[in-house]
């Protein structure tokens, strides 16, 4: 008979493991109007999505309470 007898311990840093722009910590971002002029058409979406289900997507990946802003 062989008994086997094993701990796992897991730990990590706490979110977010690397340093962002404040106004990255929401979705949608807030670009500034530098950012907005040099993103051009980048910020579009380039089809419709009437039932919000690429920003459910994205807003999966954020941390935190969610805040509603245009992109424009």
């Amino acid at each position: 008979m062989i008994v086997n007898d094993l701990t796992v311990e897991q730990s990590a840093a706490a979110w977010p493991v690397f340093r962002i722009a404040p106004e990255a910590h929401s979705f949608p971002f807030e670009y500034s109007t530098d950012d907005l002029a040099a993103l051009g058409t980048l910020v579009a979406l380039e089809s419709d999505d009437p039932e919000g289900r690429l920003g459910a997507w994205a807003q999966a990946f954020i941390h935190g309470t969610p805040q509603i802003r245009s992109l424009c």
